[in-house]
């Protein structure tokens, strides 16, 4: 059995490490981190490029409400 973890964050530059730390700290290991950026403004993507090693980053553009 594959186990995948997707995390969708907005403007979460505070937290989206911890976030991805828990996951990543679990007993069972997941086979996949998948994160979804959904057009952040904040030091957001920043954080996410320090994990680029153990998560796939899905980065969408802002087209609406920006």
């Amino acid at each position: 059995m594959r186990i995948s973890t997707i995390v969708a964050v907005f403007n979460y530059e505070r937290f989206v490490g911890e976030a991805i730390e828990s996951v990543l700290m679990q007993t069972r290991k997941v086979d996949e981190v998948i994160v979804v950026n959904d057009g952040s403004t904040d030091g957001t993507a920043t954080v996410l490029a320090g994990f680029e090693k153990h998560i796939r980053i899905v980065s969408l553009s802002c087209t609406r409400f920006c």
